[in-house]
């Protein structure tokens, strides 16, 4: 957060997605006016109600984010991360709804993902969003998003579609980056 808030327009909102048992959604509350937070497995979902009780800032949204608000899909861990309630993966088909961030209708100006390689899918949910308010975007990239969409990066996908470069790995896993006139 650090590194992040000297490049926000304003701290009015943001988004999080893998919102998991509530720890990011409770820390960003701490900084932003609204954090609209994304968990889509139902566990961890009761969890982050739970934890968030109280905290009038945050909207919970029990779904996952993506491209298409018609789809549908079951989180599932894989097998080697069995116990780790922070690596369900999105599966297609289910009962799970996706959203798109462009439903909101907000400007936030940050928006972070932790939503194990489906962060493609949730930007280009995003698009009008990016296009209009030019958040922060930061996200956990171990290379995960090859799974899905014939390996496309969500790194490279911001920097063709919306002209954004890295402003830094604060983490071995994470990435952060910026409009390129930023």
């Amino acid at each position: 957060l650090k590194i992040i808030m000297p490049h926000l327009a304003n701290t009015e909102c943001c988004v999080q997605a893998g919102g998991c048992v509530g720890v990011w959604p409770i820390r960003l509350s701490q900084f932003f006016d609204v954090v609209y937070t994304f968990e889509p497995e139902p566990v961890n979902y009761e969890c982050l109600i739970h934890n968030t009780d109280g905290i009038e800032n945050i909207r919970s949204y029990e779904t996952a984010l993506g491209k298409d608000r018609t789809a549908r899909v079951h989180m599932q861990v894989p097998e080697k991360l069995t116990g780790n309630c922070g690596a369900y993966q999105v599966i297609e088909g289910g009962g799970i709804e996706t959203t798109c961030i462009d439903d909101l209708n907000i400007s936030p100006s940050l928006i972070y993902l932790d939503i194990e390689g489906s962060e493609y899918d949730a930007l280009m949910g995003a698009a009008e969003t990016i296009r209009r308010s030019k958040p922060v975007i930061g996200m956990e990239d171990k290379g995960w998003h090859s799974r899905y969409n014939n390996g496309a990066s969500p790194v490279e996908y911001l920097k063709a579609e919306f002209n954004y470069r890295i402003l830094c790995k604060p983490f071995a896993s994470d990435i952060i980056l910026v409009p390129a006139e930023k």
